[in-house]
C-alpha cells in the first residue's frame, strides 16, 4: 500500500495540477472528477434542469388534483416560474399515472325483523344485502422534458400511498406521490448544487495551487467517498503504473 501512496503524491507533486484536478485525474477508465467524489447517493442532473428557471406543468394523468399537487409543490419551492405553455418554459413537468386493481373487497349489510305470536313464539326474518368494490392503487410518474427537443433530461415514479403516513390530530394520511416526486427533485438539485459550491470555495482557497494545498483538498476530496478513496486511489495508481512503466 506505500507504493500506492507514493505513486499518488509524487504524481501531484510533479505537474502541480489545480486543487480540483488533484482529485480529479482523467484516465481512459473515466474516474470520477471532485464534484462527483461528493458525499451524494445520486447521478448528477444535467445543467439545463439545474439552469432552468421556467416551468410548464404538462399534467397527462387523467386527474386534475395531480397538477394541482404539483403547482402546489413547485410554489412552495419557489425556484421556477410557472408559465401556461411549453414554448414559454426552459422546462416541461411532465405528469402521467397507472391506475390498477389491487384487490377486491365485500361489504355486507343486514336487517333482521321478528314478530310474535299469541303464544309467545318468536318468528324472525332476516335480509342481508353483498356489494363488491375493487380495490385500486397506482404510480404517477415525473418527467421532465426538454421542450425544444422533447427529449426527457430525468425521470422518476411514485406509488400512490408511498413513504411514511402523516399523523395529525388522530388521523392517518398517506402522502401524495406527487408532492414525493417533486420534493425528490428538489432534494437532488439543492444537494448537486451545494457540492459545486464546496468545489468551487476549495479550489478558490489561498494557495489552492501548491502541492501542499492539492495534497490536503484530495484528501478532502477522498473522505468523501464511502470507502475513503482507497478504490480511487488503487485506480489512479494502476493506470499510472501502466501509462507510466518507468516512472
Amino acid at each position: 500500500m506505500a507504493e500506492i501512496h507514493n505513486i499518488a503524491i509524487n504524481t501531484a507533486a510533479s505537474t502541480a495540477p489545480t486543487a480540483a484536478s488533484a482529485a480529479c485525474i482523467r484516465t481512459s477508465h473515466r474516474l470520477p472528477c471532485s464534484s462527483a467524489l461528493a458525499n451524494t447517493k445520486h447521478a448528477p442532473l444535467p445543467d439545463q434542469i439545474l439552469q432552468a428557471r421556467t416551468a410548464y406543468i404538462d399534467n397527462r394523468s387523467g386527474f386534475a388534483a395531480f397538477g394541482d399537487r404539483a403547482y402546489d409543490e413547485l410554489a412552495k419551492w419557489g425556484r421556477f416560474k410557472i408559465v401556461k405553455s411549453a414554448k414559454e418554459a426552459d422546462l416541461v413537468f411532465l405528469l402521467s399515472a397507472y391506475e390498477y386493481v389491487t384487490g377486491y373487497r365485500t361489504d355486507t349489510s343486514g336487517t333482521t325483523t321478528g314478530t310474535v305470536d299469541n303464544s309467545g313464539n318468536a318468528r324472525l326474518d332476516g335480509d342481508s344485502t353483498s356489494r363488491t368494490h375493487a380495490q385500486t392503487g397506482g404510480t404517477t410518474y415525473l418527467t421532465l422534458i426538454d421542450p425544444n427537443t422533447g427529449k426527457s433530461l430525468w425521470a422518476d415514479q411514485e406509488v400512490w400511498g408511498g413513504g411514511h403516513p402523516v399523523t395529525w390530530m388522530g388521523f392517518t394520511f398517506a402522502k401524495s406521490a406527487t408532492r414525493l416526486l417533486v420534493k425528490e427533485l428538489r432534494k437532488r438539485i439543492e444537494a448537486q448544487e451545494s457540492d459545486s459550491k464546496k468545489v468551487g470555495k476549495l479550489d478558490s482557497a489561498p494557495g489552492a495551487n501548491t502541492p501542499e494545498a492539492n495534497a490536503t483538498v484530495a484528501e478532502q476530496y477522498l473522505a468523501m467517498t464511502q470507502d475513503g478513496g482507497v478504490g480511487l486511489t488503487r485506480a489512479i495508481a494502476w493506470r499510472m503504473a501502466n501509462a507510466y512503466p518507468k516512472a
